[in-house]
């Protein structure tokens, strides 16, 4: 949701990385304070942070980017369309572009200035975030604390790290061709800034040191109690860097900048340039073989090819060939891995973690590892106009939408039964009714069998053969290591492929419910064109989806089967924290 809970929102920039574990910001020793606000928050202490809020804009922008290979497709985004809405509607500017300005603008606010006392000599680098100093029950109404001496909270500033400056790179570099259309002097301003923090980076970067997670001072965002999720470490950012490299290479190329040719030798020195990956390793992903997944917030290498592949024309014809090569393979490989699983997911996990679990159990954030997979194969039908890799991103919906072992769609308002109950502090209706439950549209992060939270372990869950990974769920409030929505994480399925007032599809049935729009037949006009014919997956004879079947991976799939268009199936991965369509939540800015 788009931040507002206090106008304006500063807070105390930290002198370190342990402070920010403490109580209190004078505990921490604070530097300074700074105004932040703006930007979107992640699901919990009224966070937001560079790093998952800069690959959400990233995502919302790449594909709104995808659009404009046709004019027609771009039509849907036009200002005051209804397929994004935000306040600034009405303004002739795509109101897709007038989102990202929000987060894109606050991330523009957590620049180190020269004259920070602590950090002044990291100056043009960016803080890695803002949150709250301690966290509070989901369901405190947060306009009640602000300012009450009863709670005492301070905001504090994490230190500036190489991976939120990368992502302020990277998005600011994008935007900057994306506004240049309707906002020459902002698009310029953008690609500057862009091209300093990448400066930034260039200058102070250095390598990971065996103990970083351990250094209070660390560039590199030291989770300092092993757990990464908590400050969204990361020790390896060379795949940021190339991916800030792929952004401005190609604003600068399209905007006239000298610079291009600077950044396309800077990209080309990556080890797997012009590349995609079925697995991310390095950083945040140490385990074994690496997530099986193209892209997350903490290794981006993917999201700079995939830019590239946007722009086959700035390349030459063996960039383009390594490119569309990796794209294709990677698809082929999701693909082959849906046809190996029982319920047609595009994602394993064959990863040794921390805890020894066997081969095969799901990690946080399953079902947004499985939507990345569903765009390489998106990218793919794009370059090859192979109906297989169309085909591959629909079964990997249906297991989202309830074809899965527990008949239950991972998506709000979607589906006979749907998640209602996420993990946020806001959408807290479970917890507090004067919070409302999560809008349409909304992405619970799903099965994981990594670790676990108070709430699944009282329910006695056990990580063994007996329960199957895909199993590993459970519809709470309180459940954060499976009903978690973090920002890079909820952005596929947010106010775009699931705008409220679209049609809703029974789970396993293959029935569509006519909800509002009156167009149960077909998701092109409100889901991003992805356009089809009858029921995709489940309209033979058998009924391809058995949604009674505990085995995840027992064999159930049918014939797998498109018939008509396929208009921008790609944009099943995108979108983001929107207004519900319907008005029955607004969640713009707070003016409180």
């Amino acid at each position: 949701m788009r931040a507002g809970h206090r106008m304006p929102d500063t807070g105390h920039v930290m002198a370190d990385w342990q402070g920010n574990n403490q109580d209190g910001a004078d505990n921490a020793d604070a530097a300074s304070v700074i105004d932040a606000t703006g930007g979107w928050y992640e699901s919990d202490r009224h966070e937001k942070n560079l790093v998952s809020g800069g690959i959400a804009a990233w995502t919302l922008q790449n594909m709104y980017e995808r659009s404009l290979s046709s004019g027609e497709k771009a039509q849907k985004f036009a200002d005051g369309s209804g397929m994004v809405v935000v306040p600034e509607a009405g303004n002739q500017i795509p109101d897709i572009l007038d989102e990202c300005r929000y987060e894109i603008d606050f991330m523009s606010k957590m620049k180190v200035e020269a004259d920070e006392p602590v950090w002044g000599e990291f100056a043009g680098m960016y803080y890695h975030g803002i949150k709250d100093e301690k966290s509070l029950p989901i369901d405190t109404v947060y306009w009640d604390y602000i300012g009450s001496e009863s709670y005492d909270i301070d905001r504090l500033v994490n230190p500036p790290t190489f991976a939120a400056t990368l992502n302020y790179a990277a998005c600011a570099a994008q935007a900057a061709r994306l506004w240049n259309a309707y906002d020459k002097a902002y698009a310029e301003t953008l690609l500057q800034s862009a091209k300093e923090a990448y400066a930034a980076y260039e200058k102070h970067w250095y390598e990971a040191a065996t103990n970083e997670e351990t250094i209070t001072t660390s560039q590199y965002a030291p989770s300092l109690n092993g757990i990464v999720l908590l400050n969204h470490s990361d020790t390896e950012v060379r795949d940021d860097a190339y991916w800030a490299a792929c952004e401005l290479f190609v604003s600068a190329s399209e905007l006239g900048d000298a610079d291009a040719a600077v950044y396309l030798e800077a990209l080309s020195g990556y080890q797997d340039a012009f590349q995609i990956s079925t697995r991310i390793n390095g950083g945040n992903n140490l385990n074994g073989d690496g997530s099986y997944t193209l892209f997350n917030w903490g290794n981006t290498a993917s999201a700079g090819t995939l830019t590239l592949a946007l722009h086959p024309d700035l390349l030459t014809k063996q960039q383009r060939v390594v490119l569309e090569h990796s794209i294709l393979k990677a698809a082929d490989d999701f693909i082959q891995t849906v046809d190996q699983q029982g319920y047609g997911i595009p994602y394993i996990n064959d990863m040794l973690h921390v805890n020894d679990l066997d081969s095969g159990n799901y990690e946080y954030g399953s079902n947004a590892r499985a939507l990345a997979n569903m765009m390489a194969m998106a990218y793919a039908y794009d370059l090859s106009g192979e109906e297989k890799y169309i085909n591959g991103v629909v079964s990997g919906m249906n297991y989202l939408l309830g074809c899965n072992p527990l008949a239950f769609s991972y998506v709000s308002g979607y589906g006979t039964e749907y998640v209602q109950d996420v993990c946020h502090v806001y959408w807290a209706n479970a917890l507090n009714e004067r919070f409302p439950q999560a809008p349409d549209g909304v992405l619970a992060s799903g099965p994981n069998a990594e670790y676990y939270d108070e709430y699944l372990a009282l329910l006695r869950f056990v990580r063994d053969e007996e329960i199957p990974p895909q199993r590993l769920y459970v519809d709470s409030v309180e459940a954060w290591t499976v009903n978690d929505i973090a920002c890079s994480e909820c952005v596929a399925c947010m106010g775009g492929i699931f705008p409220s007032g679209a049609w809703r599809r029974d789970r396993c049935t293959g029935n569509n419910t006519d909800n509002d729009s009156g167009n149960a037949d077909n998701l092109a006009d409100d889901a991003n064109n992805v356009e089809e014919t009858g029921d995709v997956h489940t309209e033979n004879a058998d009924n391809n989806c058995d949604c009674t079947d505990n085995n995840a991976n027992s064999t159930v799939r049918g014939t797998d089967h498109v018939n008509g268009g396929t208009d921008d199936i790609y944009n099943i991965y995108h979108s983001k924290f929107l207004s519900d369509r319907a008005g029955k939540h607004h969640l713009g800015r707070l003016q409180l």
